[in-house]
């Protein structure tokens, strides 16, 4: 027989428990077994479990693990001000050349699988190029954009606000108070906070609990719903006080990112700060990361970004012109930019990748319909095979 906990209703009412040396144990209400719990602490429920924030899309970040990198394939970028890197993440640089990134630079870098946070295969590595001084409006940070869609349940902006809690891995060669914030797709609205590196190129465990605001422009629909930010550097206008929700006084002309004086990784040259296991969820404690296996996160990424290989059979006509549907691998949040990447059509090369006025792309971001020109001869009318390497982008 296992160790007892019952609740008891009625006049004995209250909790009675029984003892015993099996190493299990029972929890119980009126008489009747809930859970039973083993010596291996391997817990097992009589009926279904209904827990908050257990099951379905807890981890409201995509590619929190950095699994996915479809655009540099863990080669090193030096990202623009706007540019993508790893699926997901964007980055702004105020000015242009003052850090890279890379997903677990393993080539670059000495000690790579000593350099992994437990439980995680990759992570975004970004390196100061330089020791900048950074002005007092500019901006140096890696950001994720979450679809409105994918935090409507959050009632954010109104009455019913929900408080959800950040957690990630950080890893860098400086120490001390780093910068965090969430706002708004706008960024009029802002929540920052420090979180710290209290020891050098160790892992460190960050959790932030952010309060849901009750005012302010929250979206739900495609359209962006709330940033992320991770500071890299940032200015004295970019600071405002950490743990309280702040309201742009100029929208339009001022954006809050940072909370005061944070660690200005671009400030010293070769420093690092290493970024993995980022989730988002509800509730006031961090909970084990949302592991999602790696063709379901790919598929969420290519929602907003996709690189396409297709082998299209489609129609070519006598003005050296060929006609083919290329089908997206994930149904787009928006009608994506297509990018000719590379065509050939029998051996030929292809130029003059049409999209919009001259081809379609489907509203509802299923597929397009590609318009080329082949150089080397009109080919024959009629039907043919066209090889479409392309991107087509929808992002946030």
């Amino acid at each position: 027989m296992a160790a007892i906990i019952n609740a008891v209703s009625g006049g004995a009412g209250g909790i009675q428990v029984a003892g015993d040396t099996t190493g299990q144990l029972q929890l119980q209400t009126g008489g009747t077994t809930a859970m039973t719990v083993n010596a291996s602490q391997q817990a097992s429920f009589v009926n279904n479990v209904n827990m908050p924030n257990t099951f379905g899309f807890k981890n409201r970040v995509i590619n929190g693990a950095m699994m996915i990198d479809q655009r540099y394939g863990g080669t090193q970028a030096t990202p623009t001000d706007g540019a993508y890197v790893l699926d997901r993440y964007i980055f702004s640089a105020s000015q242009s050349s003052k850090y890279t990134v890379q997903q677990t630079p393993s080539t670059t870098e000495t000690n790579y699988t000593g350099r992994l946070a437990a439980g995680f295969t990759n992570y975004i590595a970004i390196t100061s190029s330089s020791a900048y001084s950074v002005g007092s409006n500019e901006l140096f940070a890696m950001q994720q954009r979450i679809e409105g869609n994918n935090t409507a349940d959050l009632m954010w902006g109104t009455n019913y606000a929900k408080t959800v809690t950040v957690s990630f891995w950080a890893y860098s060669s400086l120490t001390g108070n780093f910068g965090f914030a969430l706002t708004n797709g706008t960024v009029y609205n802002s929540y920052t906070a420090s979180y710290s590196i209290p020891v050098a190129n160790t892992w460190t465990y960050v959790t932030i609990t952010i309060p849901g605001p009750t005012s302010g422009t929250w979206p739900t629909n495609t359209s962006c719903g709330l940033n992320l930010f991770w500071v890299l550097g940032a200015g004295t206008s970019r600071q405002t006080a950490a743990g309280v929700w702040t309201a742009s006084p100029s929208p339009g002309s001022t954006y809050y990112q940072s909370p005061p004086s944070p660690v200005q990784v671009v400030g010293t040259s070769g420093a690092t700060l290493y970024i993995t296991g980022v989730q988002l969820e509800v509730g006031t404690q961090a909970t084990s990361f949302d592991y999602r296996d790696y063709g379901r996160e790919l598929i969420m990424c290519q929602r907003y970004f996709e690189v396409g290989v297709n082998l299209i059979d489609c129609y070519a006509n006598s003005s050296n012109a060929v006609f083919g549907n290329a089908p997206f691998k994930a149904t787009k949040r928006a009608t994506p930019t297509v990018t000719d990447q590379g065509l050939s059509y029998n051996g030929l090369t292809v130029t003059n990748f049409a999209v919009g006025i001259s081809s379609v792309t489907y509203s509802d971001g299923f597929s397009t319909i590609h318009n080329a020109i082949v150089n080397g001869g009109a080919p024959s009318t009629g039907a043919a095979r066209w090889l479409s390497i392309f991107t087509a982008s929808a992002e946030l």
